[in-house]
């Protein structure tokens, strides 16, 4: 039955996404993740981003608790790295030694929400909401 559906909520995803963009665009330490120009079938399912502690203000652990507090459901992305999972970590324990970059990004990228019940003034509020945060956050110099 979802078939149907699928380029119609393909479309909403996109269109979220590049909301997102221009919503973000003027935030500094939240960098969208852009799709892979690759994909001509991208579903536009996720919304990800990189936050910047240093530029941000805010670890992304700490920006989702704040988000949360405001009723934004954003979440960690693919986090933990696979190899901190069951069963790689016990197969592979010294795996995090050698994935830096992955251990790295696992603790910056955060998932936005997005599908049929986010619009453009959700969307305006969430970057408004990132905006306050980072302004109010202590930041280094």
């Amino acid at each position: 039955a979802m078939l149907e559906s699928v380029e119609s909520i393909r479309d909403k995803n996109r269109e979220n996404y590049n909301l997102y963009r221009n919503a973000f665009s003027n935030i500094d330490g939240i960098d969208l993740i852009e799709p892979p120009k690759s994909l001509t079938n991208h579903n536009w399912q996720y919304v990800i981003a990189r936050v910047n502690k240093e530029i941000f203000g805010l670890d992304r652990d700490s920006l989702i608790d704040a988000l949360e507090a405001e009723n934004i459901l954003a979440r960690r992305y693919f986090y933990p790295g696979c190899h901190r999972m069951h069963p790689y970590r016990e197969n592979f324990p010294n795996a995090s030694l050698f994935l830096p970059n992955t251990n790295t990004i696992a603790e910056q990228v955060i998932s936005f929400p997005t599908g049929q019940a986010i619009d453009a003034h959700k969307i305006k509020l969430i970057s408004e909401c990132l905006a306050a945060l980072s302004h109010n956050s202590v930041r280094k110099s």
